[in-house]
């Protein structure tokens, strides 16, 4: 392990008046504002990047497939690039455990970064930033802690559900563990064919009433995944009128790399009913439909269309998905980059700052309300417009049909020429 000269709150604060990158080594959920890892207070320090300890112990103990391991692997060497430290230039670490500094400064001086300083921020002295709504991204301990009842008394918590969310029914990766007390949800149950839309308000009920998910059901959402099927479910069900969803921040991943408690078997339905009826819900405020995408591309709404499909999708080599048989793009719509980008190597959220370097790049107005869309059910714009909301943008939405139910129209245009260079490169 490297060791590190150890600086104050005033070298950390001259550092800073002479621009140099002061890195916060902690956890996702402790950077964007959870008084977790051993901090004193919430939040980091206001002008520190992101490079998390918990990146590197992804990729050694999370269990991925050769390929899937070699992909975000490459994905960390791009996000260091991204960050422009130069190799001469001195660079401060901080954590608050006094082990993650280290597992991080090992990887940038194995990268060429040698000039490594360490500050404990339980001894920073000056204001600290959170993330607007940190609290819809929770951190897998205090999940655990809300679980064993060992949080304060509150009534928020009188009714609890945990929820796995996934397409098709109980797999044997379910059944074979999963968190205490946690309910399948197939994502059938709200979405349908042909692009995988949500179904009708009254079918909307069924779904709340088959899993009991009440107005004031407090309301935790998970997937084993890294599609952002969880995503999709906190942003239907705030829209169904749900008024506390939060998701797992890092997903089951992060919660077995916690080494917590884990159970075996199948879940039960509740089927114990819901007071939301089909007319309070107002899906569409967060669900754009297709006629509303249309109004936006014709200025009749205002906003962007923005797609975060992947390169290949976009430019119309693939279609990326074996039920949509056209490759192409929405003419009018901007070009986002792809989703994965706007999430870190273990699947947390990427911090405000460089996602907005991605809009700028892309030419999108950051002032101008966005629609999101990707190839179908919204699953992956849903996650960039969920972080979106997390940092503190309001005016996010998902086209939930995306590409697969524009194109199924054939009086739509549609620009199907392949597009061999990224033009924002």
């Amino acid at each position: 392990m490297v060791s590190l000269k150890k600086v104050d709150a005033a070298f950390v604060r001259e550092a800073l008046g002479n621009d140099v990158p002061v890195i916060d080594a902690r956890s996702n959920c402790a950077y964007i504002g959870w008084q977790v890892d051993g901090a004193v207070s919430r939040g980091h320090i206001p002008q520190a990047t992101d490079f998390s300890a918990d990146w590197l112990r992804y990729l050694q103990e999370a269990i991925l497939s050769k390929r899937e391991k070699e992909r975000r692997t490459e994905m960390l060497k791009t996000r260091l690039a991204e960050k422009s430290f130069a190799p001469d230039s001195p660079l401060i670490i901080y954590d608050s455990n006094g082990e993650d500094a280290a597992i991080v400064a090992s990887y940038l001086k194995a990268n060429g970064l040698t000039e490594l300083y360490y500050f404990d921020l339980n001894d920073w002295d000056g204001p600290l930033a959170t993330c607007p709504r940190y609290d819809k991204l929770v951190p897998p301990e205090w999940v655990n802690a809300l679980i064993d009842k060992r949080l304060p008394v509150n009534k928020v918590f009188s009714d609890i559900k945990i929820f796995e969310c996934n397409w098709g029914r109980e797999s044997i990766t379910f059944m074979g563990s999963h968190i205490p007390g946690a309910i399948h949800i197939d994502t059938d149950e709200f979405e349908e064919a042909p692009a995988w839309t949500h179904v009708s308000t009254d079918k909307l009920h069924d779904f709340l009433s088959l899993n009991g998910i009440k107005k004031d059901t407090f309301t935790v959402l998970y997937s084993t995944g890294d599609q952002g099927a969880e995503y999709k479910t906190a942003i239907l069900l705030a829209a169904l009128g749900v008024e506390h969803v939060v998701v797992l921040n890092g997903g089951y991943t992060a919660w077995r790399m916690k080494g917590l408690p884990t159970e075996r078997g199948v879940s039960v339905k509740p089927n114990s009913g819901t007071d939301i009826t089909p007319a309070e819900m107002a899906v569409d405020q967060r669900l754009v439909n297709l006629q509303q995408a249309k109004q936006i591309l014709s200025g009749e709404r205002d906003g962007q269309l923005v797609d975060i499909r992947e390169w290949l999708e976009y430019s119309g080599q693939v279609s990326g998905y074996d039920y949509i048989p056209k490759a192409g793009r929405i003419p009018g719509a901007v070009y986002g980059d792809s989703w994965l980008a706007y999430k870190n190597v273990d699947d947390t959220m990427r911090n405000l700052r460089e996602v907005q370097s991605i809009w700028q790049k892309c030419r999108i107005d950051p002032e101008r309300p966005m629609a999101f869309f990707c190839g179908s059910a919204g699953w992956g714009a849903a996650m960039v417009e969920y972080f979106g909301n997390v940092s503190g943008i309001s005016h996010l939405s998902v086209f939930e049909g995306g590409w697969c139910e524009w194109q199924l129209d054939e009086s739509n245009p549609t620009d199907t020429e392949i597009l061999e260079q990224r033009w924002f490169e």
